[in-house]
């Protein structure tokens, strides 16, 4: 991965590179727009942000490497799936709480997720693992079953599932979501007019 640092943003332009965290988590797709310099101090207030690195030629990847091409930020994967969607991963038959992961990617034979993570501390998961995931589209909430076919660690750590089954859907809202930005003043409790009001978008 490549740091970056607020200078190397773009601001009012589609990024063009995905945004990662010192993790390797992906935190915006590539084509997404930071719209001023309040959006860009948002990106970098939790940590560290990075590219990935340049993919090299095919005739130079490793023997066995999986290259995943890029993929446009709002193109659509298996069962209307954008990448960047939170997905919620665990094993079938466990009973607590499912891991967080992200779409990062996708191919006709399968399916390219972030490393799952709990609270920012990483899951673990096996190749020939069978996963339960659930992802929300807007307007339906998917539940599919996938076997992890490969546990990648470069240029960042990912997971690539098989092909989805056994897959369910809960419509949940007639209309897609809007995103919105409200700007919103933040005064103290009791009204103090000497307090300066505060912006929060």
């Amino acid at each position: 991965m490549i740091p970056l640092t607020p200078n190397d943003l773009p601001v009012g332009q589609p990024l063009p590179w995905s945004l990662l965290d010192g993790q390797g988590n992906l935190l915006l797709g590539s084509g997404k727009v930071l719209a001023d310099g309040r959006d860009v101090a948002l990106v970098f207030r939790h940590g560290s942000v990075c590219r990935p690195d340049p993919l090299p030629p095919d005739d130079a990847a490793p023997v066995g490497a999986v290259r995943v091409d890029p993929v446009p930020a709002q193109a659509s994967g298996p069962l209307g799936l954008q990448v960047g969607t939170l997905l919620q991963i665990k094993a079938p038959d466990d009973g607590g709480r499912a891991a967080a992961s992200r779409l990062i990617g996708f191919i006709e034979q399968g399916l390219f997720v972030s490393w799952p993570q709990f609270g920012g501390n990483d899951a673990t998961f096996q190749a020939g693992e069978e996963v339960l995931l659930r992802g929300f589209t807007g307007q339906s909430i998917h539940s599919f079953r996938c076997t992890v076919t490969a546990v990648c660690r470069s240029p960042f750590r990912y997971l690539v599932l098989s092909v989805p089954t056994e897959v369910q859907q809960v419509p949940v809202r007639s209309s897609p979501r809007v995103q919105t930005r409200l700007a919103a003043q933040l005064m103290d409790q009791d009204g103090d007019a000497a307090g300066a009001p505060r912006l929060a978008v």
